[in-house]
């Protein structure tokens, strides 16, 4: 927007970058439209700009995906959090963005940590296939003393090598009965020559007599861990 000036000269009409104007009995000077030139936006912005689309680009993917898994389940507040674990990376490779998601809650409430002791998981890379192996200790643990039974989803996500999205599945387990043992994990995916990265998230469901009421005490859900496919 032009900035008008008071002025002491009695002339109007135009002069170099200036106009001379008169309203009233007062008599101004404003610079001729188009002459303002155009603010810069800093280097600091365009850096701020640059590292929020590069955030953007893991963090959408993920939380849109997983939403589809986790429903209403995932809190509000997972979004923020999620942005918060990505922007303490100490660079925005893909690989460390994924890294850097490990153990993070879809719902702080009913957080996995509650109901089971998480063990570390162990993968295996193959041509086709992307294999995931854990093992617990001990059976998942519910509140409802009706819980009897559970069962576990495991969920993978995969990009390429330009950091795009190819692909998503899940993998569901057998109803697991509290009375019996402890079983060990092997869950194996496919996949393409296209898929570089992964990250893997874990859904706990709780139930009775192989049932599940969708009671949000008998469920979890985290991610597990990400990184490359090496």
């Amino acid at each position: 927007m032009a900035k008008v000036v008071p002025s002491n000269m009695h002339i109007t009409g135009t002069m170099g970058d200036f106009t001379y104007v008169k309203r009233g009995n007062s008599y101004y000077i404003r610079r001729k439209r188009g002459t303002v030139t155009k603010a810069s936006i800093n280097e600091s912005l365009q850096n701020f700009a640059k590292r929020n689309k590069l955030v953007n680009r893991t963090a959408v993917p993920v939380n849109d995906i997983l939403k589809e898994y986790a429903g209403h389940f995932r809190e509000g507040t997972f979004w923020q959090r999620l942005l918060s674990r990505l922007k303490k990376c100490k660079d925005d490779n893909l690989e460390t963005h994924l890294q850097s998601l490990g153990k993070l809650e879809l719902n702080e409430l009913h957080a996995m940590s509650k109901h089971v002791s998480m063990a570390p998981y162990s993968i295996a890379v193959h041509k086709d296939r992307f294999t995931v192996k854990l093992k617990f200790q001990t059976h998942a643990q519910f509140r409802g003393e009706k819980n009897n039974c559970y069962y576990y989803e495991f969920i993978v996500l995969f990009w390429d090598t330009q950091a795009e999205i190819t692909t998503h599945n899940s993998i569901s387990t057998h109803w697991v009965y509290t009375k019996t043992p402890v079983p060990d994990y092997e869950i194996n995916f496919k996949r393409t020559a296209r898929d570089k990265y992964y990250l893997l998230a874990l859904k706990l469901r709780g139930g009775q007599d192989g049932k599940t009421e969708n009671m949000m005490r008998e469920r979890a859900m985290m991610i597990l861990g990400g990184g490359k496919l090496e």
